[in-house]
């Protein structure tokens, strides 16, 4: 608990607590007296306890992008998916060195590090439980850090659209989607409804419905999607010819036959 109660204080005063920097923003590390020390790399790490690390916005071209894909959300109304696949067809890298996903478009899209904020301690953590979200009065929360790299205006409107996608379609409303998507492309998948323009996502169908097979399966779509109980079944011939194969080299080096039997 002391542990905790000292990253918030330093929180609280605007520091970053471990971590590395999301897209678009880097961390520069200070020392005691608020003097820089440089900017720390990927991976780097402060070694002195009176140091401090704070968040500053990064590489130009990464703040473009950034403020890009606001336009292209709030203004332009593109949904997630469809900012996925220009972000990929152009191919601009990311912080992760992976190709662009929902996810890491929603994640951009609700961080007010973005407008200059820092937020902490959203989540709690202890020793063999699970991790839960904590409620807005416990989260720490420091304003005008930075100049925002995003319209403050622009930053609300996108919160507002986030919540209307994800509240305002009822269960029916999602399925109706889902079986227009089927009819057109004959069968269904993450990566199809991905690839579908104006369509929810899938870990919004996974939440509804408990998960994507569930979904699937109440529009009446269930083949493709291959079982347990037939996964493994489909393993059992190349099991079977590998032990075959197996036996016939340990026969030729004369390994006891009752030992084989004990193996198998």
């Amino acid at each position: 608990m002391r542990v905790h109660a000292g990253a918030c204080r330093v929180a609280s005063l605007g520091f970053k607590q471990g971590g590395a920097a999301v897209y678009g923003l880097q961390r520069e590390l200070v020392d005691e007296n608020g003097c820089s020390k440089g900017i720390l790399l990927k991976r780097q790490l402060k070694h002195l306890q009176a140091d401090r690390v704070v968040i500053q916005p990064g590489p130009e071209n990464e703040l473009r992008t950034v403020a890009q894909i606001f336009r292209e959300y709030v203004v332009r109304r593109r949904s997630r998916a469809s900012i996925v696949r220009w972000l990929n067809n152009q191919r601009v890298p990311n912080h992760r060195g992976t190709p662009w996903s929902e996810a890491i478009i929603r994640n951009i899209l609700t961080n007010e590090a973005y407008i200059g904020n820092s937020v902490y301690n959203r989540t709690a953590f202890r020793l063999k439980q699970v991790r839960k979200k904590n409620p807005p009065e416990l989260w720490v929360r420091v304003t005008g850090l930075y100049e925002p790299i995003v319209d403050k205006a622009i930053f609300r409107k996108a919160q507002e659209l986030l919540k209307e996608q994800y509240g305002r379609l009822s269960n029916e409303q999602l399925l109706k989607k889902l079986r227009e998507t089927l009819s057109i492309n004959g069968k269904l998948s993450a990566s199809i409804i991905a690839a579908t323009d104006n369509m929810p996502s899938a870990a919004l169908y996974a939440y509804r419905f408990g998960s994507l097979r569930e979904a699937f399966r109440r529009v009446g779509y269930v083949r493709g999607i291959t079982t347990p109980s037939t996964r493994d079944n489909s393993l059992m011939p190349s099991c079977r010819g590998r032990w075959k194969f197996f036996s016939l080299r340990l026969n030729r080096v004369g390994f006891p036959p009752s030992l084989m039997l004990t193996l198998k």
